[in-house]
């Protein structure tokens, strides 16, 4: 029933825990890592971008405006006065104007990526969180069991060999005779 261990290297079973201690710690770091990136980009987009965009289209919706009544004012002076040009100031509008559906586009965008974003995150701690789950519950187990190992088998290295009992020394059948 019970085998027999066939331990060539002690040294070698404490190489691999602490390589495998090694391995837990690098891959939690890891995994922080991924961890605190994702929440300061969820922040980012979530947060910054579709505030920065909101506030741009309403900056951008105040060009449009200033940019109209420049124009009025032109075409005002215009009829009054028959060198004034308008020129600049429909450029200025038109320009404004394309600043604006950009911004428009751009937060449209912002809002079509927050759910893409926050499925690739639900995603990735799918897969993430067992792993973590892992580290710190079968590997943590693994790592003790080893320590266990090398402990006991460094006890028994160090249990000194059973002494053979004395024995009556055994006369030979010729010196009975």
């Amino acid at each position: 029933m019970s085998e027999l261990a066939r331990v060539h290297s002690i040294e070698a079973i404490r190489t691999f825990r602490d390589n495998l201690a090694t391995f837990i710690e690098d891959a939690r770091h890891g995994l922080d890592a991924t961890d605190m990136e994702i929440r300061r980009s969820t922040n980012w987009l979530t947060q910054d971008m579709f505030q920065y965009w909101r506030g741009e289209i309403k900056r951008r919706n105040e060009e449009v405006s200033s940019a109209r009544v420049a124009l009025h004012r032109k075409q005002m002076m215009k009829m009054s006065a028959a060198t004034a040009y308008d020129t600049e100031e429909k450029e200025a509008l038109q320009k404004a104007t394309r600043r604006l559906r950009e911004a428009e586009m751009k937060s449209d965008l912002v809002k079509r990526w927050i759910p893409n974003w926050q499925h690739a995150v639900a995603e990735y701690q799918g897969h993430g969180r067992p792993m973590g789950d892992t580290l710190a519950g079968d590997l943590q187990k693994a790592l003790i069991l080893l320590q266990k190992m090398t402990d006991a088998l460094d006890a028994y290295v160090a249990m000194a060999p059973p002494s053979a009992p004395a024995s009556a020394p055994v006369e030979s059948p010729k010196e009975s005779s």
